[in-house]
């Protein structure tokens, strides 16, 4: 027996962890998540599994700091096919919204990027913007959407579910 489909389509969008600055003569691609961003992603992560949310795909780019927290996620949720995409670090929110679209099949996507495009896709998507977004998408601040099937990704068009940013 096959499950029901979901009549929506659930997308997460995480922006990474806070992450140190690069080495002297490091690229920025290379910057690994700090003491802070690792504490942080783990508690957005509890928080998030604690509240019965499940990505069936996590799609991160591949910089360092974005792996380090698609991972955290990992860890506390335990199975969850991870993918890495180039596009997510070095092309923009087009971008995003093309590689969010090849997957609006699936019942739940995790995209775990950077800013200023993971702001620009929730300003586009969301109904509403939760106050925690009024200055600004925090570090490992996720937001959860849901979009009505057939999902198109249109502005405005998803409702905010929750928003969980670090405490």
């Amino acid at each position: 027996m096959t499950s029901p489909i979901s009549p929506f389509f659930r997308l997460f969008l995480l922006r990474h962890a806070n992450a140190a600055w690069p080495e002297p003569g490091g690229r920025d691609f290379d910057r690994a998540l700090d003491r802070k961003g690792q504490a942080d992603i783990r508690d957005v992560a509890i928080r998030a599994y604690a509240a019965g949310y499940q990505p069936d795909r996590i799609i991160a780019s591949p910089a360092r700091r974005c792996r380090e927290t698609a991972l955290a996620v990992v860890d506390v949720f335990g199975a969850a096919k991870v993918d890495f995409d180039e596009a997510l670090y070095d092309q923009g929110p087009d971008a995003y919204r093309r590689l969010i679209e090849r997957h609006v099949s699936e019942p739940a996507l995790m995209i775990v990027g950077h800013n200023p495009m993971i702001e620009a896709l929730a300003g586009q998507f969301a109904k509403e913007q939760p106050a925690e977004l009024a200055f600004g998408y925090p570090t490992a601040g996720l937001l959860v959407l849901d979009f009505e099937r057939p999902a198109r990704l249109k502005q405005k068009a998803a409702a905010v579910v929750d928003m969980i940013a670090p405490l």
